[in-house]
């Protein structure tokens, strides 16, 4: 089946043990990945659908001359450097810049998006003296009809901007030096609501399903302590008590993590390469084979799952890349998998018989001898792991006297329902468990 998807599609040949992730739902196929665009990538961000992805990247105006003048030392000015968030669309490809800011005069923050709407929020710290001491910050909404500015602080106004990962809604506050503090509510289409004066909220607001939270914090001393979270009735201004807002908001899959190897491969000397993964979730609860890690690669930086299952999206040295998730159902994939185990299975079992066959051809048609079979034959071998876990259960030497070489087993190989006889004859058969 998996044979027949990949022609269909046009896809290279998936690798079973590599490129499908198993959960206790369902199975999923990593598609080959699609570059979005580098470098240097920073951060991800998902859309609440999984439809569309915000990059945030810094651009280098260097070129390879200019780097190897600047080693030299016949170079010693800096190139100009690009803050730019881009919008990727995962259906069409289409890439697009959204915001572009000169990385000297301006700090681009993280890239987030606003519930459902397909908008996406970025915060803009602004260098009034152009010298990279940022006074002031904006707070930008990148649609597809166009960026939209909905706040801006000034020297004597701080601004804490903020959006729902859930609802299409946000909030500014705007935080005096005298203490006072305006919050005004606004939608996706930068439309603000009437100002209420919230002084808790000059702690920053975060939010819970929709919901806008302030803390409440007591002075003792030079501490503070938290007294307790309010909810902000968008209407009105007023506080309720409510309850504390999730450590992470933002919606996350249900059935998958990303995983990171424990220890890095060493490839050279003070160099190493962090292997990336896909695992299904509750691992601890499951047995071995009923889940599955996929590999995303073998070189990557930070990794992010589309809420929706639909892609996941990863950073190798700079370059942002995704790869597509199709689901497929669990038991095809069992299927497959068994299919495609008990063809490597038999694939050793005939090297094996092959390696058995020219051991005897060296050895007066002999058989190899039982105690000594793994450096008998491994010199016939190119791979010595294919002996690990072969079962070799003939003595040696002769077969015995009127005994039939192509049903005389000499040993095996255990898979998945059954096991690959080898014979006497060197030829290999699948036995089914009975």
């Amino acid at each position: 089946m998996l044979i027949f998807l990949a022609l269909a599609l046009q896809l290279p040949m998936p690798d079973v043990q590599r490129d499908f992730i198993l959960t206790p739902k369902q199975a999923y196929l990593m598609l080959a990945p699609d570059i979005v665009c580098g470098p240097t990538v920073t951060d991800l961000a998902w859309s609440v659908d999984g439809k569309m992805l915000a990059v945030r990247r810094v651009v280098d105006g260097s070129t390879p001359d200019t780097i190897s003048k600047r080693f030299e030392g016949l170079e010693t000015s800096l190139a100009k450097q690009t803050a730019e968030i881009l919008l990727w669309n995962s259906q069409t490809k289409a890439l697009k810049v959204a915001f572009s800011a000169d990385a000297s005069k301006v700090f681009v923050g993280k890239p987030s998006w606003m519930g459902k709407s397909g908008t996406a929020f970025v915060s803009v710290s602004v260098a009034a003296d152009g010298e990279g001491t940022f006074d002031t910050s904006e707070g930008w909404l990148l649609r597809q009809s166009g960026n939209v500015r909905v706040s801006t602080s000034t020297v004597d106004t701080r601004v804490l901007s903020s959006i729902s990962p859930t609802h299409d809604i946000g909030a500014v506050a705007a935080v005096s030096r005298n203490g006072s503090t305006i919050v005004r509510f606004f939608d996706s289409t930068a439309r603000l609501g009437s100002p209420f004066e919230i002084k808790e909220a000059g702690h920053g607001i975060q939010w819970r399903e929709g919901v806008a939270c302030v803390p409440s914090y007591k002075q003792e001393g030079s501490r503070s302590r938290l007294l307790g979270w309010f909810d902000i009735d968008r209407r009105t201004g007023a506080l309720t008590p409510g309850g504390a807002p999730p450590y992470v908001d933002t919606p996350q899959s249900q059935d998958m993590r990303i995983e990171h190897a424990p220890t890095q491969v060493r490839i050279g000397e003070g160099q190493s390469v962090r292997v990336t993964s896909l695992a299904a979730t509750g691992n601890g609860d499951l047995k071995a084979i009923e889940v599955q890690s996929g590999l995303i690669s073998g070189d990557g930086g930070q990794a992010l799952i589309a809420p929706n299952n639909g892609a996941v999206a990863f950073t190798v040295q700079g370059v942002a890349l995704v790869r597509a998730l199709a689901p497929i159902s669990r038991e095809a994939f069992l299927k497959a998998r068994a299919a495609a185990e008990r063809t490597e299975i038999m694939s050793k079992a005939k090297q094996v018989s092959i390696a058995i066959a020219i051991y005897m051809s060296d050895h007066g048609d002999q058989y190899p001898p039982n105690a000594g079979f793994f450096d008998a034959t491994l010199p016939y071998l190119k791979d010595r792991s294919m002996l690990g876990a072969f079962n070799y259960t003939f003595a040696g030497g002769q077969l015995p006297a009127g005994a039939n070489p192509s049903r005389f087993p000499i040993g095996f190989y255990s898979g998945p329902g059954g096991r690959a006889i080898v014979y006497a004859d060197t030829s290999v058969k699948w036995e089914k468990d009975p």
